[in-house]
């Protein structure tokens, strides 16, 4: 469902997209800036926001915030999909998506 990731460093914890990402018929553009997975720091030593579960699945998300015309609910289910075949595990896409339900207060 997703096609290959390929990342650019480009500061401490910024990273900008080398080829496009694709998620079914979401795109995010080469050049995106993303800092992976949005969490907070006293969580990354259980999920780091550059786990191969969840990382595309986050980009997406972030992107579709950012830019899309869908509302909150739609991104943020997309996202939970997406973490899902991603193949990130049952319990953490839930906590992933309840998170993002509650604190992803930077939607537009």
């Amino acid at each position: 469902m997703f096609t290959k990731l390929k990342l650019k460093k480009i500061d401490k914890n910024l990273y900008q997209l080398k080829e496009p990402l694709q998620y079914g018929s979401h795109i995010v553009p080469k050049g995106y800036n993303t800092d992976l997975a949005t969490t907070p720091k006293w969580i990354h030593k259980i999920y780091p926001p550059n786990h191969k579960n969840y990382t595309k699945s986050s980009i997406i998300h972030d992107y579709l915030y950012d830019y899309s015309d869908f509302s909150r609910v739609k991104c943020d289910w997309i996202f939970l999909k997406a973490m899902k075949d991603e193949g990130f595990r049952l319990f953490g896409r839930w906590v992933f998506y309840f998170s993002v339900r509650i604190f992803g207060g930077r939607y537009r």
